[in-house]
């Protein structure tokens, strides 16, 4: 997305500071990165990725208030946007909100049918409220897209297995339990 003209800041301001927060989430410093995106919606109050990555950026940092309304603008601003619905999606997740997280990321998959962690999450949520089939559905096509997805691998494996399809759900957590062996897919842990 093009960015708009910067109010206040200078355009070139605007772009250090969403790069400055994009380096510092990549550092996990997401209250730093904040600070940052919120210079970035300061410069250029028009640019909905910005109200993205600074939703983001509240939600890793646990503020659950900041990281919606950054979301619900980013919405408002760019109703096409998927991450917009994406990144709402997550807050109403994380506040048990499960109906309406459910909605938001059917807008999301609706905008970027092929993102295989809006499939990955919708599926989740299916599943969570024993909606097995959907569940199913959504990820077995984010496997599709993400065969090497262990977090998938692991979900689809429980769906299958709470819809009794117990042949099915064997063979995928052998195959999640196989991928989990290898060295080559193993997560890294550190400071998170």
């Amino acid at each position: 997305a093009q960015l708009p003209p910067a109010q206040g800041a200078g355009p070139d301001e605007v772009i250090r500071a969403n790069n400055r927060g994009a380096a510092l989430m990549e550092q996990y410093k997401h209250a730093q990165a904040v600070e940052e995106f919120r210079k970035v919606t300061a410069g250029a109050p028009g640019w909905a990725p910005g109200f993205v990555n600074l939703g983001l950026a509240a939600l890793y940092a646990r503020e659950a208030a900041g990281a919606k309304s950054a979301f619900v603008e980013a919405v408002r601003l760019d109703p096409d946007l998927p991450q917009a619905h994406y990144g709402l999606a997550l807050v109403l997740k994380n506040d048990g909100r499960t109906t309406e997280a459910i909605e938001a990321l059917l807008k999301a998959k609706a905008l970027d049918p092929e993102d295989a962690d809006i499939l990955y999450n919708l599926g989740l949520l299916y599943a969570r409220q024993r909606e097995f089939e959907p569940a199913i559905s959504s990820l077995t096509r984010a496997r599709e897209i993400d065969p090497n997805g262990m977090s998938i691998r692991y979900q689809l494996a429980r769906a299958l297995l709470q819809a009794g399809r117990r042949a099915e759900g064997d063979r995928e957590m052998a195959a999640y339990q196989k991928l989990s062996a290898n060295p080559k897919f193993a997560v890294p842990t550190g400071t998170q």
